[in-house]
């Protein structure tokens, strides 16, 4: 034991790749809550005071300062917190996909080596086949294949990228330790080959699986990596110009992710803008963390390697990872399972229950969704409220902040909205359009560009009932957190959701 510890700590890129694998897999657990800012939290312009209590003014992106430990990128947002929950996303689909691939790769080797014949012909035929294409280009192909699966589909196009070479390292490993003389001294005693593989074949590859699984790591959060500058990541892809001609990066609308964050690091980088290139310095290391791992598991597994571990100490080093990352799935449920997010629809039916308790005789008279770029950006909507009347035209509104169902808010005689409610109809009882579609016309229409042109913007969804109208119908507003309205659509049918009236020319230009 004391020659094993010795060799344990003198097995260098084993302690730094095991340090580094928890660092790793405690951003990925608790990095949302760590978040010392809203990570989708845009700003035009960032303002500093010094201890004089004078001003500075500077426009993003930004280096690092006390408030931005890592500096903004060019929206604005603080770039730590970003890394930080973006380290969530990032990490599940490194180890789902990484799981994956070594489970076809694995498998595939194992019944290959040990049956050979014509299953080995086709595996290598399989194998060479997917092999033969560049990791980089196959993983663009199926990532586009399978985009409309979403964050399943890019779990699974990475998982596809990489499984030859384990199952070609596998077979081949198997193959040559069935052809070894304890396997035939085994089978001239009688034994069967079920158990021969149980006890030897596997016994003997574990240790090495251990070091495949390190490298498979690295290899598939570069591939990400590289996904990533190329604009292809978990949370969509990335768009050039928009219909204005105008640069439409980085993309605004989704949860933070470590292959978002490059996306758009080579258009600020021809600007000199340094602070953009601090994700990729993240993710570098992390994989030179994971390559440090399989090295020092190499040497602590390699029976000619003079830091190699005994296998009672080597096993009970393999079980604590193994219970490290049981550990880390509990901790990831707890820490990162977020307040539960409801639509324009689902939120109705809470609302209206709140309501019936505090003003039995009130009636569903409208709502109002509003996402804004300092909180939660186009994710999830920052509030959405209810407005009820009751029969002396009186008005209470129900609230959701951040879409969250379990912080209501009730208020009688209030409206922040600004609805005109002495105009409006009762809304029907009956199933609508939902909100988001409707939301994703305006945004392909005009929604996204004006964005595009304004990093602190503020979008409104309305559903009314105008006493002048046959129909209830949506209407979507686009304004900037210092001016009036910028652009507006109305009106969309509720019912048909067929547009009724052209959209306006805009009222405000930014």
């Amino acid at each position: 034991m004391r020659e094993d510890l010795t060799r344990l700590r003198s097995n260098i890129p084993l302690l730094v790749g095991l340090a580094g694998l928890a660092l790793v897999v405690a951003l990925g657990v608790f990095g949302q809550a760590l978040a010392p800012q809203d990570p989708n939290a845009q700003h035009w312009v960032l303002i500093n005071s010094d201890p004089q209590a004078r001003e500075t003014m500077r426009f993003p992106p930004t280096m690092p300062d006390r408030e931005h430990l890592l500096g903004t990128d060019g929206l604005g947002r603080d770039q730590l917190s970003r890394v930080l929950a973006g380290a969530r996303l990032t990490v599940t689909t490194l180890l789902v996909a990484m799981f994956i691939r070594l489970g076809l790769g694995v498998g595939l080797g194992l019944a290959s080596g040990w049956y050979g014949g014509v299953l080995e012909r086709t595996a290598r035929l399989a194998i060479g086949i997917f092999s033969g294409i560049p990791q980089l280009v196959l993983a663009i192909i199926l990532v586009l294949w399978f985009r409309d699966f979403g964050f399943a589909g890019f779990i699974v196009a990475v998982a596809l990228v990489g499984w030859g070479d384990v199952a070609r390292f596998v077979c081949t490993e198997v193959q040559r330790i069935k052809r070894s003389a304890f396997i035939e001294a085994a089978r001239s005693l009688g034994s069967r080959d079920r158990w021969l593989f149980r006890q030897h074949v596997l016994r003997s590859l574990a240790p090495q699986l251990f070091s495949l699984a390190a490298l498979e790591s690295g290899s598939a959060l570069l591939l990400m990596a590289e996904l990533g500058l190329i604009g292809l990541f978990i949370a969509g892809a990335t768009y050039y110009l928009n219909e204005s001609g105008l640069p439409a990066l980085p993309l605004r609308d989704r949860a933070p992710e470590w292959g978002q964050m490059l996306a758009g690091i080579q258009f600020y980088a021809a600007q000199g803008a340094v602070p953009v290139l601090l994700p990729a310095i993240v993710v570098v290391l992390a994989v030179i963390t994971f390559n440090l791992l399989a090295e020092g598991l190499r040497r602590a597994s390699d029976p000619y390697s003079t830091l190699v571990l005994s296998p009672p100490l080597f096993t009970g080093l393999g079980k604590g990872l193994a219970a490290g990352l049981c550990l880390a799935v509990i901790g990831f449920a707890g820490f990162n399972l977020q307040p539960p997010s409801v639509n324009l629809a689902d939120g109705e039916r809470v609302a209206a229950e709140a309501a019936a308790r505090t003003w039995p005789d009130a009636v569903y008279i409208g709502a109002v969704m509003t996402y804004s770029s300092v909180v939660h950006g186009m994710e999830r909507p920052q509030q959405i409220n209810y407005y009820f009347a009751d029969q002396k035209g009186e008005l209470l509104r129900i609230g959701l902040p951040d879409a969250n169902p379990m912080a209501l808010e009730v208020r009688p005689y209030e409206s922040v909205d600004g609805l005109d409610y002495r105009q409006l109809r009762p809304l029907p009882n009956t199933t609508l359009v939902p909100a988001e579609q409707i939301l994703g016309k305006v945004e392909y229409a005009f929604g996204s560009s004006f964005r595009a042109r304004n990093p602190g913007f503020i979008v409104r969804v309305i559903l009314t009932w105008p006493s002048f109208r046959a129909d209830p119908t949506y209407e979507v507003t686009y304004a900037t957190s210092q001016g009036p309205v910028g652009q507006r659509a109305c009106c969309y049918d509720a019912l048909s959701g067929a547009q009724v009236q052209p959209t306006p020319q805009p009222s405000h230009s930014p």
